[in-house]
Order: C-alpha cells, then structure tokens, then sequence
C-alpha cells in the first residue's frame, strides 16, 4: 500500500531535497481532494541560486511532479504571476501543505500570502475597453461563422474571453485551464454555471445565442459591445 501523499512527499524530499529552504506540496493531494489517478506537486525552493527546472518522476506508487527553484528566482516568478494576473506559483506555495521548511523558508510562504491577499492591478479604462473589443470581435466572429467545427473553436475562446473580463473586472486572479473556472466559480457560481449552459447548448444544439447573451451580459455593466468607435 502506497503512503499518504503527505508522507509521501516528505519522503521524497528527504532523499532529493534534504537542503531545501522549503517544500510545498500542493494540488488535490494537498486538499485531500485527490484520486487514484491524482499526481504530488511539489515545489522546492534550493537555497541561493539554482537551475529553474521541473522533473516527473515515480516514487513509493505516486507520480511526482516536482518544480524546483533557486532562492534567487522564486521572486521573479512571483512578479511575473502578478503581471499576468496568474500567481500560479504563489496559489500553490500560499494553499499547499508545508512539507519541510529552513532559514526563510516560511517568510516565502508568507509573501506568496500576502501577494494573494492584495489582488490584481485593477484594469484602466484603456484595459477595459481593449478587453471590450476583443470580446466583441469575436462575439461577431460567432455570430457570422457559417461552419458548426468552426463555431466550436470560436466558442471557446469566447467563454474563455468572458470569464477573463469578469473575473479581472471584479479584481480577481485568472488560472489556466481547470483553474480559470475554478476562479470564476468563487467570484460568482451563477455566471460560472450560466457560461456552461451556454456552451452545451451550443455543442449539442450549435445553438450560440445562449453564449452570446451571457457575454452581453457581462458587457453591458461597461459600456456593452464595442467595435466602431474604439480606439487604441
């Protein structure tokens, strides 16, 4: 029988890490929300400098999929996560489960914390009104396409351009992937919900006036759609 993934996790960064300023697992195994096919993330930060990689390997019947940093690096990752508005890093270091810590290990807990705990940027007008186009340029792209494979693909990004504007509208981080719903979810579950009606509508039904309208919707509080008259 296969360790805990705590357990095991802190056994492997004894035998690969025992140096590290700090090890975090993260991930479903870190929420205890984890399954026979789930893997351990885990993040290593090597005191001073270090090579930035990532390695995938098998240990005591778990997958590992480790990120390891230097000292020296983690801050830059931190500040571009903010940039963007995707501190993955930081969810992962601030949320996870501390496996092992030494020197100021817990301090780079403490920032990615206190990096959360500010939220993004807020948006100019300028940033809101590029944000505008780009969803109102492809809400017509939808609206005009004449192929169903196509309107697919459209589609998508479409959801994916709403959600991004909701969520960076109400000052709130975006993810990637399984994270930026997870995201819209805890910013608001009813637009979350209402986007996945609309995209099964559209691919069972290739029905896209459902995901059209909740893009009108979350628009409307900033001016609606906006192609003629936009500038940049």
């Amino acid at each position: 029988m296969r360790p805990s993934p705590v357990e095991a996790a802190a056994q492997y960064v004894e035998a690969e890490h025992p140096d590290c300023l700090l090890a975090v697992l993260g991930g479903s195994a870190a929420r205890g929300a984890h399954g026979p096919d789930s893997d351990l993330d885990i993040v290593v930060v090597e005191p001073g400098e270090s090579d930035r990689f990532r390695r995938i390997v098998r240990f005591r019947g778990w997958v590992v999929d480790c990120f390891i940093l230097g000292e020296s690096d983690y801050r830059d990752i931190f500040d571009a996560g903010l940039g963007e508005a995707i501190p993955s890093l930081q969810h992962m270091i601030a949320e996870g489960t501390v496996i092992r810590h030494a020197g100021r290990g817990l301090e780079i807990v403490e920032e990615a914390r206190a990096d959360l705990a500010c939220g993004p940027m807020p948006w100019s007008r300028a940033d809101i009104d590029e944000a505008r186009n780009r969803l109102s340029e492809t809400m017509a792209d939808l609206a005009r396409s004449r192929c169903r494979d196509e309107r697919r693909f459209i589609a998508s990004r479409l959801a994916l351009l709403a959600a991004e504007f909701a969520l960076r509208t109400n000052r709130r981080w975006l993810g990637e992937g399984k994270h930026l719903y997870r995201r819209l979810h805890e910013c608001s579950p009813d637009l979350a919900a209402r986007l996945g009606t609309a995209l099964e509508a559209l691919c069972a039904r290739d029905d896209s006036g459902p995901l059209l309208a909740v893009c009108r919707s979350v628009l409307e509080p900033f001016g609606g759609e906006l192609i003629v008259g936009y500038e940049q």
